[in-house]
């Protein structure tokens, strides 16, 4: 019988790999995908110069960045602080190791449906429509027509910062679901508290990746329309990928209690 010792010894020889992996994949969940997207087309639409639209979409990527760090940082804080308490960190590797199962069950019943309708909008696990519309509201409300593009460079640069912002912390009700089990797995890693930041900072580099990859292919030309085209023809091999990612951290979390 395989040691759990073994068992970790093994994940860590790869645990970065793990991470950056579910950082990309969080990336192009269509959750935060969705509002780069949006936010492309909607610059290319508001008549905004080449040289505020390449500020806009950097200040926007940093602020999703910076709030999803945040947003880790305070989960991990608040699950180290009660790491002590021998009982409740068994809890909660039981709760997270079988949330972690049961995304992995919703995300393979996305792709099977999605392979029988190819009908991104029928998934179960996604952003509601009413959150996604307070998306697009938060990103357009300060930005949208001729007030937006008479603001001056620092308040365009605070309008994106604060679209961003507010728009991860919207998102993050669809996108943490990896993000809370990967915590969680980070937390289990044997080290120093400044390992485990290193590892929720890998987390959200790869996270903003495909963010940044998107926002730079829409400024040099690239449509909306074939962003969405792109996403929908890999959208199957996404939700299989996640559904694999789910039920390897299940395994982790469950069998390393």
């Amino acid at each position: 019988m395989i040691s759990s010792d073994l068992i970790l010894s093994r994940f860590e020889s790869f645990r970065v790999h793990t991470v950056m992996t579910a950082g990309l994949l969080d990336g192009v969940n269509p959750c935060a995908f969705a509002a780069i997207v949006f936010l492309v087309s909607f610059l290319a639409l508001a008549g905004y110069r080449r040289r505020e639209m390449f500020l806009i979409g950097t200040i926007f990527t940093l602020a999703v960045f910076i709030a999803y760090l945040l947003i880790g940082l305070g989960i991990f804080g608040i699950l180290k602080a009660i790491k002590g308490v021998g009982y409740i960190t068994v809890g909660i590797n039981i709760a997270a190791g079988v949330l972690a199962f049961i995304l992995g069950i919703l995300n393979l019943a996305d792709y099977i449906r999605f392979k029988k309708t190819k009908d991104p909008t029928s998934f179960l696990l996604k952003l509601p429509l009413s959150l996604k519309n307070r998306v697009r509201l938060t990103i357009g409300s300060d930005l949208r027509g001729e007030k937006g593009r008479k603001k001056g460079i620092i308040r365009i640069t605070w309008a994106a910062f604060a679209a961003g912002f507010i728009a991860a912390l919207l998102e993050s009700l669809c996108t943490g679901q990896i993000y809370l089990p990967v915590i969680v797995f980070v937390l289990k890693m044997p080290g120093k508290s400044i390992r485990a930041f290193l590892y929720l900072l890998v987390y959200n580099i790869a996270f903003i990746i495909p963010l940044a990859t998107v926002f730079l292919l829409g400024f040099f030309g690239i449509t909306s329309k074939a962003f969405s085209g792109f996403m929908k023809k890999r959208i199957g091999i996404v939700k299989l990928s996640t559904a694999a990612l789910f039920f390897m951290l299940s395994a982790v979390l469950l069998i390393l209690k």
